[in-house]
C-alpha cells in the first residue's frame, strides 16, 4: 500500500532536481536532522541548524534534492583527507521506496563523477549500506558501529 502512495505522488519517472541549500531550507534542513537525530539518540535544534547553514565549510557542497519541484531530502559531499565523504537524508515518509538510492546516484553523476568518494555508515543503517554497495564502494574498514566505505 505504501508503494502505490508512494506511485501517486512521487513515480519514479518524476523529475529529480537539485538546488543549493539556502537559510531559507532551515527548517526543512531541521526537520530531517530530527528525524535521523531520533535514530541516534542524539539532539538537534533548528538555530543549530540555522547556524550550521551559516557557517558551511568551503569544502561541502550541499543540496536540496527535489522530486517535481517539492523537496525530498538533502545530499551532501564534504572533501575529507581528498575524500569525499558522502551523506544524505530522506523525508521518513519516503524512506525504503528507493528515493534515497536514486537520489544519491544522481547526486554522484551530477557533483562527484571522477572524484575519490566514499560513505560512512552505522552498522544499523542497512538502507544506506546497500546505497553505498550499490554506487560500487565496497566495505573497506569499521570503526565502532561506523563502517566504511570506498
Amino acid at each position: 500500500m505504501a508503494h502505490g502512495i508512494l506511485q501517486t505522488f512521487y513515480p519514479m519517472e518524476s523529475a529529480l532536481t537539485f538546488r543549493p541549500a539556502t537559510l531559507e531550507d532551515a527548517e526543512f534542513l531541521f526537520r530531517l536532522r530530527q528525524e535521523a537525530a531520533a535514530n541516534y539518540k542524539t539532539v538537534v535544534s533548528l538555530e543549530s541548524t540555522r547556524e550550521w547553514l551559516r557557517n558551511s565549510p568551503e569544502h561541502m557542497l550541499l543540496r536540496i534534492a527535489q522530486i517535481d519541484g517539492e523537496p525530498v531530502g538533502t545530499a551532501r559531499w564534504n572533501l575529507i583527507d581528498g575524500e569525499y565523504d558522502l551523506s544524505y537524508a530522506v523525508l521518513r515518509k519516503l524512506s525504503g521506496h528507493g528515493v534515497g538510492k536514486r537520489m544519491m546516484h544522481a547526486f554522484v553523476k551530477k557533483f562527484a563523477h571522477g572524484k575519490n568518494i566514499r560513505a560512512i555508515c552505522h552498522e544499523n543503517n542497512i538502507a544506506s549500506q546497500q546505497v553505498a554497495l550499490s554506487l560500487g564502494l565496497k566495505h573497506v574498514s569499521s570503526d565502532g558501529p561506523w563502517k566504511k566505505f570506498a
